[in-house]
C-alpha cells in the first residue's frame, strides 16, 4: 500500500525537528589562543565540548591554537588530539637536531674538536646568523605528517569545519589571516615565535607568530558567521625578571607583553552571548610541553567549572549524531606515489637527492612518509628546508605526483664553527686552546667539501682537508689533507718532569674511504710528514739534542660511532682500529709497524649510565725517539697522573665510568649537570718483553660535570695507585 501523506509526514518529524534544532540554533565560533604548552589546555575544552554535544561551525587560531584548532577542523578527534600531545617527542619537535646516531657519519665527526654549539655563515667578509634558533625542520615534518589526509584541500572552508588561522607580517606588522594553501604550513608561520623560530614565507610575505598582534581574533571567527563565540584564553602571565633564564625565556616575555596588550583590546568587545574560558595554568610554562596530560585536565576542569553555561548551546542525541556524521574526519583511501620531480635551489646533484630521499613512483604515500624523507635529507645537514610540494590530483584512485624542493642554508655555504679547551690542576699548571672550523659546502655537485681548521694555544695546529664523495649514494669519498702541529711535550724521569721537548710535523695525507651505512668507515692511506724535536735542554744519553724525523707511511683504519651524544652519551658505541707501517721505500727513516684500538658502550637504566670502555696498542717494529708512541696520565687515564705522565710503546687501559644526571634536559639552552665515578687499570711499557700484569696500576676520580653549550665541564678528584693525586676543572673537549 503506497504511503499516505500524513503517514510520511510522521514519518519524516523526527529527521524535520533535527533540521529545526539545527536552523534556529546560534552559529558557533570557537577561537583558541596562542600560548605555547600551554595550548594543551584547548584539548581539554574540545573534550568538554563534545561530552555536552556542544557543535563547533568555525574554528580560528592564533599559534598552539592553530595547532589544536586545525587538527580539530582536519576531523580528528579531541581525544585523537590528546593522544597527539601526550605521544610526541617534543624536545626534538622544538629542535633541528636529526638524532646524532642517525646523521650522515661524515657530519657525526663534526662535533669531535669543535663543541661550542653555535654554527655561523661567513658571507661578504662578515658573520650570519641563522634566521632563528630553530629553523622548524622536525616541527614542519611533524605537522604535514597530520594533516597529510587533508593536504589537497586548498580552501579552509572545505575542511570539516571552516577554519582560520592567524599570523603576522614581519614586513609591516599586519595582521594576516590565512584562509587557503597548504594547511600545515599556515600553522608552522602562526607558531613562529619570533627569536625562537624561523619565519615563515607564504606568498611573498615572511610571516611569524600571530599573537604578536592579535592573540584573541575575535573580528575574524565573526567575519566567519559566527553568533556566539567560545574564547579560550591560554596567554601566560607575564614572568617575573628572575624567571628569565634563557633566551627562550626572553623571547616568550617579549611575546607575553605584546600578546597581553592585544587581548586587553580583544577581550574587551566581548559580547553578553560569549564564553570565555581562562584555564588556571599558571604554572605551565610556555616550553613545558612534557605536561600536556596535565594541562589538558586543566583546560576539562575549566570547561566543567561553566558547564551549566556551554549546555545551553548543546544538541540532542540526534542532532549530535548527524553533527558529528558531518564533521568527524573520514578514512582517507590508500595512495601511491607518482611522479617524482627535484627542483629547488640547491647545488647539490638532483641524483644525489633522489637517492636520499628513496620516493619511487609506486611506493605507497603513508602519513610518515613523507616525513622519513625529509628527514634522510636532514642528516646532511646541508638544507635550511625542504618543501615538498604534493599535487593530489581529481582522481582520489590516481597516484599523487610530488615536487621536492630542497634549499641550502641562506646563512651558507661558508660555515664557523668554534671549540674551546681549558683545563687546570688547581696547582699552577694547565692548558688553554682555541679552535676554528671553517668549512665550505658543498663545493660541487657530488657534495664536495672544504675544510680548514686552526688551533692557538698551549697546541698549534692548522690543518686543511679536501672530502670528495665519487658516487650518488656518498659511500666512497677521497681524502686529501695537510696538517701542521706544534706541541710541548713532557719528559719524565722517575715520575719527575725533567724537561720540555718542541715537537713539530708538517704532513700530508691521501686517503680513500667508504662510508659503511650510517654507523662507521672503512679507510686506507698513504702519509708523508717531517717532524722536529727540540729538547729545552740537552741532557746526554736522554735528550742528545735537535733530531729530524721523516716518516711515511700506509695506514688503515676501522671507525664506529653510534652514540646518541658526543657528551654524556646514554646509547651506542664508538670504536676506532688502526694501523700504520712505514719503512724507507715509503719515505720514512726507520721501520715502524703499530696498531691501536678503542671501544666504549655506554648503556643507560634511566638516568644512571654505565660506560665500560678499552683500549690498547703495541708497536711492531721500531719505537718512538722520546720514548715510546703512546702515553697514559690524565683524567680518565690513571687520573692521579699528569698528561701524558707515562710513555712507552705498547699500552693497555680498561676503564668503567658512571654517571647519574640530575634532573631531566628540557629547553634549550639549559644545561645538563651530572654526578659521577671512573675506575681505571692501566699499564704501558717500553719493550714486549716487559708487559707483566703485576705493573698495572689502578686509578679513578669522582667529578661534577656540566653539558654545556660550548662543551663538557668538569670538577674532577682523580687518584692513581701509589699516592698520586689531582683536582682539575676541564672544560670543553681535549684538542
Amino acid at each position: 500500500m503506497a504511503p499516505t501523506p500524513f503517514g510520511l509526514l510522521l514519518a519524516l518529524a523526527p529527521l524535520l525537528a533535527v533540521n529545526a534544532q539545527e536552523q534556529e540554533r546560534p552559529r558557533i565560533g570557537l577561537v583558541l589562543s596562542g600560548g605555547g604548552a600551554r595550548g594543551a589546555a584547548h584539548v581539554g575544552v574540545l573534550q568538554v565540548l563534545e561530552d555536552l554535544h556542544v557543535p563547533v561551525d568555525v574554528v580560528v587560531g592564533t599559534s598552539a591554537g592553530s595547532i589544536v584548532g586545525g587538527l580539530y577542523c582536519a576531523g580528528y578527534t579531541p581525544d585523537d588530539i590528546a593522544d597527539i600531545f601526550e605521544q610526541a617527542d617534543w624536545p626534538s619537535l622544538l629542535s633541528d637536531e636529526v638524532a646524532r646516531d642517525q646523521m650522515w657519519f661524515r657530519r657525526r665527526q663534526d662535533d669531535r674538536r669543535f663543541q661550542v654549539d653555535l654554527e655561523l655563515g661567513w658571507r661578504g667578509g662578515a658573520p650570519v646568523l641563522p634566521p632563528g634558533l630553530v629553523l622548524g625542520r622536525n616541527v614542519e615534518a611533524f605537522l604535514e605528517r597530520l594533516f597529510l589526509p587533508v593536504i589537497g584541500e586548498a580552501e579552509f572552508d572545505r575542511l570539516r569545519l571552516p577554519f582560520r588561522c592567524v599570523a603576522t607580517d614581519l614586513g609591516d606588522g599586519s595582521q594576516v589571516v590565512l584562509d587557503s594553501g597548504r594547511l600545515d604550513r599556515a600553522i608552522r608561520a602562526s607558531v613562529s615565535l619570533p627569536g625562537v623560530f624561523a619565519p615563515v614565507v607564504i606568498d611573498g610575505r615572511v610571516l611569524v607568530d600571530g599573537g604578536v598582534v592579535d592573540n584573541i581574533p575575535l573580528d575574524v571567527a565573526r567575519a566567519l558567521g559566527a553568533d556566539v563565540l567560545i574564547v579560550v584564553d591560554i596567554a601566560s602571565p607575564l614572568a617575573t625578571l628572575e624567571g628569565l633564564p634563557s633566551m627562550v625565556g626572553v623571547s616568550g616575555q617579549v611575546l607575553g607583553i605584546l600578546m597581553h596588550e592585544n587581548q586587553s583590546r580583544s577581550l574587551s568587545d566581548l559580547g553578553p552571548d560569549d564564553i570565555l574560558l581562562e584555564p588556571d595554568l599558571a604554572d605551565v610554562t610556555l616550553m613545558q610541553f612534557e605536561r600536556s596530560g596535565e594541562t589538558i585536565a586543566l583546560g576539562r576542569s575549566a570547561a566543567e567549572a561553566i558547564a551549566e553555561r556551554l549546555a545551553d548551546l548543546a544538541l540532542d542525541d540526534a542532532a549530535w549524531e548527524r553533527w558529528i556524521d558531518d564533521h568527524r574526519r573520514p578514512g582517507s583511501p590508500p595512495r601511491t606515489i607518482g611522479r617524482v620531480t627535484i627542483a629547488g635551489d640547491s647545488s647539490l646533484s638532483d641524483a644525489i637527492v633522489r637517492e636520499l630521499a628513496d620516493l619511487n613512483e609506486g611506493d605507497p604515500l603513508e602519513p610518515g612518509t613523507l616525513e622519513a624523507a625529509r628527514y634522510r635529507l636532514a642528516t646532511l645537514d646541508l638544507f635550511e628546508r625542504v618543501d615538498i610540494d604534493i599535487d593530489p590530483g581529481d582522481d582520489e584512485s590516481e597516484p599523487v605526483d610530488l615536487v621536492l624542493r630542497p634549499r641550502e642554508k641562506s646563512w651558507g655555504p661558508h660555515y664557523l664553527r668554534f671549540g674551546l679547551g681549558v683545563s687546570s690542576d688547581l696547582g699552577g699548571g694547565g692548558d688553554l686552546d682555541l679552535g676554528v672550523q671553517h668549512t665550505w659546502r658543498p663545493v660541487n655537485s657530488l657534495g664536495g667539501e672544504w675544510r680548514n681548521e686552526a688551533q692557538v694555544g698551549t697546541r698549534t695546529r692548522l690543518h686543511t682537508e679536501f672530502y670528495q664523495p665519487l658516487d650518488r649514494s656518498l659511500r666512497w669519498y677521497l681524502l686529501p689533507s695537510v696538517t701542521f702541529e706544534q706541541d710541548d711535550l713532557p719528559v719524565i724521569v722517575e715520575q719527575k718532569k725533567v724537561a720540555l721537548v718542541d715537537v713539530s710535523s708538517l704532513g700530508a695525507e691521501l686517503a680513500l674511504g667508504r662510508n659503511l651505512g650510517d654507523w662507521g668507515a672503512l679507510q686506507v692511506g698513504y702519509g708523508y710528514a717531517r717532524g722536529e724535536l727540540r729538547p729545552e735542554i740537552v741532557v746526554p744519553g736522554l735528550l742528545p739534542g735537535s733530531i729530524v724525523v721523516e716518516s711515511g707511511q700506509v695506514s688503515a683504519q676501522l671507525t664506529a660511532d653510534t652514540l646518541d651524544r658526543i657528551t654524556f652519551p646514554s646509547h651506542g658505541l664508538v670504536g676506532n682500529l688502526r694501523w700504520e707501517y712505514s719503512n724507507d721505500s715509503l719515505g720514512a727513516d726507520d721501520v715502524t709497524s703499530t696498531l691501536v684500538g678503542a671501544l666504549a658502550a655506554p648503556l643507560s637504566i634511566g638516568q644512571l649510565t654505565f660506560q665500560p670502555s678499552i683500549e690498547a696498542g703495541t708497536t711492531f717494529e721500531g719505537e718512538s725517539p722520546i720514548g715510546g708512541a703512546f702515553s697514559l696520565g690524565g683524567f680518565q687515564r690513571l687520573s692521579g697522573l699528569g698528561p701524558q705522565e707515562l710513555t712507552g710503546n705498547h699500552y693497555g687501559l680498561g676503564v668503567v665510568q658512571s654517571y647519574y644526571q640530575l634532573g631531566a634536559r628540557s629547553a634549550q639552552l639549559d644545561f645538563a649537570s651530572f654526578v659521577g665515578v671512573t675506575l681505571e687499570v692501566g699499564g704501558i711499557w717500553q719493550r714486549e718483553e716487559e708487559i707483566d700484569g703485576s705493573d698495572l696500576l689502578l686509578g679513578g676520580s669522582l667529578f661534577f660535570a656540566f653539558d654545556t653549550f660550548v662543551g663538557p665541564a668538569y670538577f674532577a678528584l682523580g687518584f692513581t695507585e701509589g699516592g698520586e693525586r689531582s683536582l682539575n676543572i676541564f672544560v670543553g673537549p681535549t684538542f
